[in-house]
């Protein structure tokens, strides 16, 4: 569990996550902007792929679900490429119920 977003971004890049879910608002980094460095690792590790500088396969297309206790971050959260947005409060049964909907949509 993160703290920070800076924090939620050192976790993804060194461990094997396939499921993000955070806040939209965090101190240090935000959940758009935690969103949009985790995305933008994923782009450099596959651009390293292709010029053969990365051996290991690279799948962090984990998905981001974020949370919020105020719609209008919704926009927002989606062009800076979560797969999800929550309103809070909300229970972790309707997280998981989201999580397993997305998943039947990528497999």
């Amino acid at each position: 569990e993160a703290e920070n977003g800076f924090d939620a971004v050192q976790i993804y890049s060194n461990c094997d996550i396939n499921c993000i879910v955070m806040d939209v608002k965090m101190p240090v980094m935000d959940g758009i902007e935690t969103t949009k460095v985790c995305r933008l690792l994923l782009k450099v590790a596959q651009f390293f792929q292709e010029i053969g500088k990365i051996e290991k396969k690279t799948n962090k297309h984990a998905i981001i679900i974020g949370l919020s206790g105020n719609q209008s971050f919704y926009n927002e959260a989606i062009l800076a490429g979560m797969n999800e947005f929550m309103v809070k409060p909300t229970t972790p049964s309707e997280v998981v119920r989201r999580v397993s909907f997305i998943l039947t949509l990528i497999f």
